[in-house]
C-alpha cells in the first residue's frame, strides 16, 4: 500500500464579474475541506485528478492517476461531505491500481445504480495505450465479477487509444467513447460492453462504431438521452483550424444520420477556431458543451447550446456561443453541468505564466427554438457541415445583458492550477476537480466546492470565518509531528490576558481548561448504539454525558441548534429519547449535546439501531464479538456464530450480500472469523451476512463495532532504553505532553507552551498553546501531533471570562517510516528520525532515491504489520537496523560521495590488514 498523505491548501481567490447585472455569486462552500479546498497527495512524484461523481448520499468520488517513481496507477479516493477522506473506502479512503506494465490513468468515472463504480481510462503495454475498464464495488475493492479480476483492457487500433468518456445505458450496459489513433490520424471510437465487462459484439460493428472527421479528431465527453440516443462531443482538426463537433449515434451505436447534417452538429462559425470537450444535456432537450473559441494563447472560454436536433441555439448569446474572456492568454472550460436553475462550468484561466481554477456560473435559459435561420453549406476535407451564420471573430461572441454570469478564479498553488471535471453536489453546490501543482513532477490532485447558497454569500463574519480581531495564518514548516501557526490579535477586542492557537482532529476546536472558564463542550461517554429491536418494540435512543448538559438527536447530522428533536432530562447526565414502534429497518441517528454554559458539540455522535420484522431471511447470525476491544498490538479479528451451516462475508458498507467483497473463514460451517490485521486505534463498524446452502442469504445486516486502543508499553524496557540512550547520540530526543494542565504565564509572547491530550504515550490529537498576552503578532508552535493526520486549528484570545476564537485553517502532518516505526515503535525514536532525515535529504533529491523510496512505499507496509504485531520480530528488526541507521548518519555528516569514499578507503585497509589478522599464503 502506498503512503496516503493528504494535506489541505487554502490560498487567496478573486472574484471576476463578467457583466454589469448582479449575478448568481458563487463562493468557495467553508464547510468542505480547509475553506473549500482539498489536496490529496498519494504518490512519491505526482497525483491528478481527472473525473468526479457526487454519490446520492452526497459523498464525493474522484479518480485520476497516481505516479510512481516509473509510471502512471488508476488512483480513486473517496470524500465525505465534509471534505475527510471516506475510511468506509477500502479502509483509509483511497485505492491505487496497477492494471498494465506502464502508465494507467483513469479519464471518466460513472456510477451504477448498485453504487459500484466504473473508472475507464487507457492502460499502456510498454508499447502503446489500450481502453482500459475497471469497476470497483462500493467499498472500493475489486469486482472481481468483473471481466477479469475486475479489469478489462481492450486493443483497439494499432497504435493508442484511450476511453476519454463513459455513460450508463438504461439496461446496464457500458458505453465509452475515445479515440484510437492510426496511420491516417485519430477517429472516434464508441463501444459498449456488457454489464459483465464482455464487449457488446451486437453493438455497431462488433461492439465498436468508428467515426472520422477531417484530418483527425479527439472525443472528449458521451452523454445518453432518455430515448436512448448517444450524443459524443469532442474537437475535429482540418489543416491548420480546429473546431468542437458533436456526433449523434443511435442505440445501436450506428451514426444517426437525422441528428443535424448526417449525424454531425458543429458551431454555427466555422472559420474560427474552437474546442469541445464535456457537454451535459439540459432538461429541456438542448445540448450545452465546454470548450473555447480563439487562437491558442488568446482562447476565451466558451459556452455552446445546441437544439436537441443538433442545430446550433442562435437564440443563446451570440449564435449560440457565450464566450468570456477573462485574462489576457487563454481561458478554456472543460466541463458543464445543470444544477436547478443554474449551468455551471469549470476549467482554467491564465494569470502570469501559471493557470488557476476557472468557475463560471449563469442562469438557465430556457427558449423554444424555431430553426428557421438560412443555412450556409461549408466543407471540412471529407465532411459537409452545416452552419447558421458565420461570425469574424469570437470577439462578436461576447456576452450581452441577457444573460447574467458569475466567474470565479481559485488558486491553490502559485504554479499550474486545472479544473478538468464537474459535477452537482445539489442545486446549489457544485464539486471540481483537477490538478494543482509547482511543476509536473509535484502535483496533486485538487478539488474544490462551490456553493451558491444565499446563506453563504451574504454573511462575512460567519462562525468558520470567526472573530474580526482575531486572524489565523496558513500553518507553515508542517512536519510529520510539528507545525508553525502565525496569528495576529488586532487592537479593539479588550484586554487579551491570555492567548494562543487551540487544536484538535475535529472542526471548531475549543479550548479546554483555562484561565477564562471552561468552554468545552459535553463528552458523549456511552450510548447505546448497535442496539437491535424487535418490530412492534418501543425502539430508544440512550446516552450518557460526562457533565449536564441538553442533548438534541436527528437523523441528518446538523449543528446542535439546527435540531429539532431533544431527548429527556435535559440538565442531567442521562439522557433519552423514545421514538415509538419503528418498521423493520436499520435507523442511524446523530447526537449533539450543549453543557449548561452553552457549549455545544462541534460533530456528531452516530447512533445506529435495528428494527428487526422477527422472519429472519438467510442463516441466523446468532451471536458476535461486536463490543470487542483490541490493542494497536493486536489482530483484529471478527467473530460470527450461526445457526445453520453458512457462508458470511463483510463490509464497511451496508451492501446486499452479493456486493460485499470480503469472505470470512468457517465456509459452510456455524463458526466464522475474519483475520483484519493490525489497525490503527478507532472504532469501526462492520456489515455481516450470511448465506446458507441452499443460496439464501440475509436480507438486513447483522452490525459489527470493535474499537482498536493505543498500542501498549513494549515488552524490552531495558533494550528499549539502551537504544534510545545511544539514539541520542545521533539527535535529540523528543517527548509528547499528555497532559491537559495549564499555565498561568502571561510573559512575552515569544515564549509559547503547549498543553495538549495524547491517544498515546508519544503522539496528540488535540491541546492548544499558550503565547502571552495581549494583542500583536506571533508564531504558535504544535508539537507531537500524530503523523498523518489532519488537524484543524484556529487562535484563541481570552477576555475577562469569555473567549474568542479567530478563523480556523487546517493542515496534515506528514507521513510515517513504516518499518523503522513498527520496530522502534515511534516516530519520535531517534533512529527513526534519523532514517527520516536520510530519506529526505539524500534519496527523495534523485531519481535512483525516489525509485527506492517508491518500492519501499509499495512493500513494506505489510511486512511493517507483521513486524509491530510480534515483539521479538521488532526485536530483530531493531538489531537489523542499526547498521543502516549508522550508514544514514555519516551519510548526511559527510554526504553520499563521502560516505562511498569512507567505505572504499576502509575496505582498502581490511584488505591490507590481512596478515595483520593472521591471514598468510601456505605456499
Amino acid at each position: 500500500m502506498n503512503i496516503r498523505a493528504v494535506r489541505l491548501l487554502c490560498l487567496s481567490f478573486l472574484f471576476v464579474i463578467s457583466c454589469s447585472y448582479s449575478a448568481i455569486s458563487a463562493v468557495l462552500d467553508s464547510g468542505f475541506g480547509n475553506d473549500g479546498r482539498v489536496a490529496v497527495e498519494l504518490g512519491v512524484l505526482g497525483d491528478r485528478a481527472n473525473a468526479v461523481i457526487v454519490q446520492p448520499d452526497a459523498k464525493i468520488i474522484v479518480a485520476g492517476s497516481s505516479s510512481g517513481s516509473s509510471d502512471l496507477d488508476f488512483m480513486l479516493f473517496r470524500l465525505l461531505p465534509d471534505g475527510s477522506l471516506d475510511t468506509a473506502f477500502n479502509y483509509d479512503g483511497t485505492v491505487i491500481s496497477a492494471v498494465g506494465v506502464a502508465d494507467d490513468e483513469v479519464l471518466a468515472l460513472a456510477l451504477q445504480d448498485d453504487e459500484k463504480i466504473i473508472a475507464a481510462g487507457y492502460s499502456s503495454n510498454g508499447t502503446d495505450r489500450d481502453f482500459a475498464l475497471v469497476r470497483y464495488n462500493s467499498d472500493g475493492s475489486l469486482d472481481r465479477n468483473f471481466g477479469l479480476e475486475g479489469m478489462v483492457v481492450t486493443s483497439v487500433g494499432n497504435s493508442d487509444d484511450e476511453i476519454t468518456g463513459v455513460a450508463l445505458a438504461a439496461d446496464g450496459s457500458i458505453l465509452v467513447t475515445g479515440s484510437a489513433t492510426g496511420t491516417a490520424g485519430r477517429i472516434i471510437v464508441l463501444g459498449q460492453y456488457t454489464s459483465d465487462g464482455t464487449l457488446d459484439t451486437g453493438f455497431a460493428d462488433n461492439g465498436f462504431s468508428f467515426t472520422g472527421i477531417g484530418d483527425e479528431v479527439q472525443a472528449e465527453g458521451i452523454a445518453v438521452r432518455d430515448d436512448q440516443q448517444i450524443i459524443v462531443s469532442g474537437t475535429y482538426s482540418d489543416g491548420d483550424r480546429t473546431g468542437l463537433m458533436l456526433v449523434g449515434y443511435g442505440a445501436d451505436g450506428q451514426l444517426d444520420e437525422a441528428f443535424a447534417d448526417q449525424g454531425i452538429a458543429v458551431p454555427a462559425d466555422q472559420e474560427t477556431s474552437s474546442e469541445g470537450y464535456g457537454l451535459t444535456i439540459l432538461e429541456d432537450g438542448a445540448i450545452l458543451v465546454a470548450g473555447s473559441v480563439g487562437e491558442e494563447g488568446k482562447r476565451a472560454a466558451a459556452l455552446f447550446r445546441f437544439t436537441s436536433s443538433g442545430e446550433p441555439d442562435t437564440t443563446f448569446e451570440e449564435q449560440g456561443v457565450l464566450a468570456t474572456e477573462i485574462g489576457a492568454g487563454d481561458d478554456v472550460l472543460y466541463d458543464v453541468v445543470q444544477a436547478g436553475d443554474i449551468i455551471a462550468a469549470t476549467g482554467y484561466t491564465t494569470v502570469g505564466d501559471g493557470r488557476e481554477f476557472l468557475f463560471m456560473t449563469c442562469e438557465q435559459v430556457t427558449t423554444n427554438v424555431e430553426e428557421t435561420t438560412e443555412s450556409v453549406t461549408g466543407s471540412t476535407s471529407w465532411l459537409q457541415v452545416s452552419a447558421l451564420q458565420l461570425e469574424d471573430s469570437y470577439a462578436d461572441y461576447q456576452a450581452d445583458d441577457d444573460l447574467v454570469v458569475d466567474v470565479v478564479t481559485t488558486e491553490f498553488s502559485q504554479g499550474t492550477d486545472m479544473a478538468t471535471a464537474l459535477d452537482a453536489a445539489s442545486a446549489t453546490d457544485m464539486v471540481a476537480v483537477g490538478i494543482s501543482g509547482l511543476d509536473s513532477d509535484s502535483t496533486s490532485a485538487a478539488v474544490i466546492k462551490y456553493t451558491t447558497a444565499e446563506s453563504v454569500e451574504t454573511s462575512s463574519s460567519s462562525a468558520e470565518e470567526g472573530n474580526q480581531y482575531i486572524f489565523t495564518g496558513e500553518p507553515y514548516d508542517v512536519t510529520r509531528t510539528t507545525a508553525v501557526i502565525p496569528v495576529e490579535v488586532y487592537s479593539g477586542i479588550g484586554t487579551v490576558t491570555q492567548r494562543g492557537v487551540v487544536f484538535s482532529t475535529t472542526p471548531n476546536p475549543v479550548l479546554k481548561d483555562n484561565s477564562g472558564g471552561d468552554s468545552s463542550s459535553p463528552t458523549i461517554t456511552s450510548t447505546n448504539s448497535g442496539t437491535v429491536f424487535s418490530q412492534g418494540e418501543t425502539v430508544s435512543l440512550e446516552l450518557s454525558t460526562d457533565e449536564d448538559a441538553t442533548c438534541r438527536y436527528s437523523q441528518e447530522d446538523q449543528e446542535y441548534s439546527s435540531m429539532v428533536d431533544e431527548c429527556t432530562g435535559a440538565g442531567t447526565t442521562s439522557h433519552s429519547a423514545d421514538l415509538g414502534e419503528l418498521s423493520a429497518a436499520e435507523y442511524l441517528y446523530y447526537v449533539r449535546c450543549e453543557d449548561t454554559e452553552g457549549n455545544a458539540n462541534g460533530s456528531s455522535t452516530e447512533i445506529y439501531l435495528t428494527v428487526s420484522d422477527g422472519e429472519t431471511t438467510g442463516p441466523e447470525i446468532t451471536s458476535t464479538n461486536s463490543g470487542a476491544d483490541f490493542s494497536e498490538d493486536d489482530s483484529v479479528t471478527l467473530e460470527v456464530t450461526t445457526a445453520e451451516d453458512a457462508t458470511c462475508r463483510y463490509s464497511q458498507e451496508d451492501q446486499e450480500y452479493s456486493s460485499m467483497a470480503y469472505e470470512f473463514t468457517g465456509a459452510g460451517t456455524t463458526s466464522h472469523s475474519a483475520d483484519l490485521g493490525n489497525l490503527s486505534a478507532a472504532d469501526y463498524l462492520f456489515y455481516v451476512r450470511c448465506e446458507d446452502a441452499d443460496g439464501t442469504a440475509n436480507s438486513s445486516s447483522t452490525q459489527i463495532i470493535v474499537t482498536v486502543s493505543a498500542a501498549s508499553a513494549s515488552a524490552a524496557p531495558f533494550i528499549d532504553g539502551t537504544l534510545d540512550m545511544v539514539g541520542r547520540f545521533f539527535v535529540a530526543p523528543s517527548f509528547a505532553a499528555d497532559d491537559t494542565s495549564t499555565s498561568s504565564d502571561s510573559s512575552d509572547s515569544s515564549d509559547s507552551s503547549d498543553s495538549s491530550t495524547s491517544s498515546s504515550d508519544d503522539f496528540v490529537e488535540e491541546g492548544y498553546t499558550e503565547d502571552g498576552s495581549g494583542t500583536g503578532n506571533f508564531s504558535a508552535g504544535l508539537e507531537q501531533l500524530k503523523p498523518g493526520t489532519f488537524f484543524y486549528a484556529r487562535a484563541y484570545a481570552v477576555v475577562g471570562e469569555t473567549v474568542f476564537y479567530g478563523n480556523e485553517v487546517g493542515f496534515r502532518t506528514a507521513d510515517s517510516c513504516f518499518v523503522a516505526t513498527a520496530a522502534f515503535g515511534s516516530l519520535c525514536n531517534p533512529y527513526v528520525r534519523i532514517l527520516r532525515e536520510f530519506r529526505d535529504s539524500c534519496l527523495l533529491g534523485n531519481h535512483p532515491g525516489r525509485s527506492l523510496v517508491t518500492l519501499y512505499y509499495r512493500y513494506s507496509p505489510p511486512v511493517a504489520d507483521v513486524i509491530a504485531a510480534d515483539e521479538r520480530l521488532r526485536f530483530v528488526a531493531r538489531m537489523l537496523l542499526l547498521p543502516l541507521v549508522g550508514m544514514a548518519w555519516l551519510a548526511m555528516q559527510l554526504g553520499l560521495q563521502g560516505l562511498l569514499l569512507l567505505s572504499g578507503v576502509m575496505a582498502c585497509c581490511m584488505f591490507i590488514a590481512r596478515p595483520a589478522f593472521g591471514c598468510r599464503s601456505d605456499s
